[in-house]
């Protein structure tokens, strides 16, 4: 995993095709592994959605959300949190990545997710 990991480090200048392919195809398999109950591939994921490139951030909270289908109340409150916190980020592609991960989960029966659809301050 670490691998991995140091490869989207360093992609993180502007690149061609193929680098994005690749970063996509690494935030996919962490996800792939966290739906297994990869702990350090959720953290990993986590991690990711800090990311400086907006994509990998939103493909990251996608993952993240993916990974929790089958056992949506799992998810962590820090991962969760972070999902919350992602959905007023600057950039529009993350926010609302961030804000579709809430939908699913809370569509899946995450009772914490639903609470952000129904609390007042997020309306």
């Amino acid at each position: 995993m670490e691998f991995f990991l140091q490869v989207l480090k360093k992609d993180s200048a502007p690149a061609g095709k193929s680098s994005k392919k690749l970063s996509g195809c690494i935030v996919e398999s962490l996800g792939a592994i966290a739906q297994q109950g990869g702990k350090n591939s959720v953290q990993a994921l986590v991690d990711l959605t800090r990311h400086e490139d907006p994509e990998i951030c939103a493909h990251a909270v996608s993952e993240l959300s993916v990974a929790f289908w089958h056992r949506p109340n799992e998810i962590s409150d820090a991962a969760l949190r972070r999902i919350y916190e992602l959905t007023h980020d600057k950039h529009p592609g993350t926010a609302e990545s961030a804000l579709s991960a809430l939908r699913s989960l809370a569509d899946v029966g995450c009772r914490r997710a639903e609470k952000y659809f129904t609390s007042e301050s997020n309306k």
